[in-house]
């Protein structure tokens, strides 16, 4: 499988952020973190840095470990319309993964379009829709 070129890349301790050659942004959350409010907005400045003013296709990945935070999920739809997503996909790896995802979905309606996968592949065929 062939990997895309990496244009630019901001990496901090909780996270690597990537937009692609395709004109994918990927986010990558490193193992054992925990997503509150100031990570999720750091991470909000660096996906419009990284976007600088252009709307993209968010492919979200997470290490082991990975928590989310009350305040964090009640906030992301508050800042959605902040961020330069053009449409979400989520690798959920497992059945349990997905079925929390998906019934998220269904308590809360993003703005954008926004979909859990549980392969790579999927996610980006789906998100290249958006490009």
């Amino acid at each position: 499988m062939n990997e895309e070129k990496v244009l630019k890349q901001i990496k901090i301790n909780e996270a690597t952020v990537s937009l692609r050659s395709d004109g994918i942004i990927t986010v990558l959350f490193h193992k054992n973190i925990v997503l509150d409010l100031a990570l999720q907005m750091l991470l909000l400045n660096i996906y419009n840095k990284i976007a600088d003013g252009k709307r993209y296709p968010f492919l979200f990945e997470a290490s082991s470990g990975v928590k989310i935070t009350k305040e964090a999920k009640e906030n992301a739809l508050r800042i959605e319309s902040q961020a330069p997503g053009s449409a979400y996909a989520v690798i959920a790896p497992s059945r349990a993964y997905q079925l929390v995802a998906n019934f998220y979905l269904t308590i809360k309606k993003t703005q954008s379009p926004y979909k859990v996968f549980m392969t790579r592949e999927k996610a980006i065929e789906w998100l290249k829709g958006f490009l």
